[in-house]
């Protein structure tokens, strides 16, 4: 009877912690759209999101701390507002990942983190692996 306390003990205590690890993950996980797909089939009103797109031409509008933009890719549009210090590499015709809330019923993100791409960095990096190796030796 004893040994049966203790195995329904370590079965609680087991289950408890699968329970508080599954739902630290479920909490933290942030679901990657692009801009097609979060247009297309929008979450949840204020689901947490991470949207890749490239920052739209003329559609950047900064005021203080606070930077609106339109974030394009495969022909669709989602308005980002963020507020914060802009990455270095922020830039118009950039690739940008913004990570916030998802607000469905202005197709918005509120984003609280802005990720930059500089695309200058990756091609010339691809240039000098592209270029023909003119060493003598």
């Amino acid at each position: 009877m004893r040994k049966l306390k203790f195995l329904f003990l370590g079965l609680a205590i087991l289950l408890g912690l699968t329970y508080v690890i599954y739902a630290g993950f479920q909490k933290s996980f942030v679901y990657y759209f692009t801009v097609s797909e979060i247009v297309q089939t929008p979450p949840r009103n204020n689901a947490d999101v991470k949207v890749t797109g490239t920052v739209k031409k003329g559609s950047v509008k900064k005021d203080m701390d606070r930077v609106e933009f339109i974030l394009t890719e495969g022909g669709r549009e989602i308005k980002v507002v963020y507020r914060g210090i802009l990455p270095d590499a922020f830039a118009e015709d950039n690739e940008v990942i913004a990570e916030g809330k998802f607000d469905r019923a202005s197709m918005l993100v509120k984003a609280h983190t802005l990720m930059t791409k500089c695309p200058s960095r990756y091609e010339n990096a691809e240039e000098l692996d592209a270029a023909p190796d003119n060493s003598q030796g």
